[in-house]
């Protein structure tokens, strides 16, 4: 069997390392496998942005007002205001539960 052909199997895998790095090969390889597959479900995380008008009954919009999201499970709050054009966004949201709750003084 060539080297070629004893790279692609696990024992050939095992052989071919332990000559260059000594009896810990498969230790090595493993640790290397588990670094390749750490790394690609790393960068697969997903984020999601909330964004929203405030309105009053009449639909005219609420400019200035406080917008607060709490995530359910982790326990924090963000919060901001809405701007002119009653506006807000949530940029980079984790997926989870939460809930928002709008405040605005003077309406």
């Amino acid at each position: 069997m060539n080297n070629a052909s004893a790279v692609l199997s696990w024992t050939g895998l095992g052989r071919y390392l332990r000559q260059f790095f000594g009896t810990g090969g498969r230790i090595l390889a493993l640790l290397g496998i588990a670094l390749l597959v750490s790394g690609s479900t790393a960068r697969a995380q997903t984020t999601a942005q909330l964004t929203g008008v405030v309105q009053d009954s009449s639909g005219a919009v609420i400019p200035g007002a406080q917008i607060t999201l709490t995530d359910q499970a982790a326990g924090t709050s963000r919060t901001i205001k809405t701007n002119g054009q009653g506006l807000y966004a949530f940029p980079a949201l984790v997926p989870s539960t939460y809930t928002i709750k709008a405040d605005a003084k003077n309406f």
